[in-house]
């Protein structure tokens, strides 16, 4: 047993410790077959193709701002060229930086987004099978006038739903 004063003896912690490292998968030990799996050299090589890639478009698209003057791109790889072309707003920087640091960004947020798509369903999923957060959402969302960005800030109950189902 229990020891009043500090909760369980060190002899039911030490039995409760053995069956817990007894269910862990033995390869999990086995650091060379746990981190390098065929899976993981997969979607190495698939990231790797995946920058690759991006960076072929990413120079086309920053020699194609290069000549645009004042007339500047709208769309994200045109707006994350113009944010990494200087460091201050003034002082333009190399190309390879740019274009280098355009690739990462893009990378971060393909990443970011995949996992985002992710954890939303997983809330779409908790909101089925609960019935009163479903309703008290909807309710909130059907009531409340959005004509602009600073308006979502009155969805706090959304809000506080979409960060939970982010966390």
């Amino acid at each position: 047993g229990i020891n009043a004063e500090y909760g369980y003896s060190p002899e039911v912690l030490a039995d409760h410790v053995s069956k817990i490292l007894e269910a862990i998968p033995k390869p999990l030990f086995d650091r060379y077959r746990y981190f390098i799996s065929q899976d993981k050299v997969d979607m190495t090589k698939m990231i790797q193709k995946m920058r690759k890639d991006l960076m072929v478009i990413v120079v086309q698209r920053t020699e194609d701002f290069k000549g645009m003057g004042e007339a500047k791109s709208d769309d994200l790889i045109g707006l994350l060229i113009e944010a990494n072309m200087s460091y201050n707003g003034v002082d333009l920087i190399r190309p390879v930086h740019v274009v280098e640091s355009v690739v990462d960004d893009l990378m971060t947020i393909s990443l970011v987004m995949d996992n985002m798509v992710k954890q939303l369903c997983a809330l779409f999923m908790f909101l089925e099978k609960e019935p009163e957060v479903q309703s008290k959402l909807m309710a909130e969302l059907r009531s409340t006038e959005i004509n602009n960005f600073r308006d979502l800030a009155k969805l706090e109950y959304t809000e506080k739903c979409l960060l939970e189902g982010l966390r």
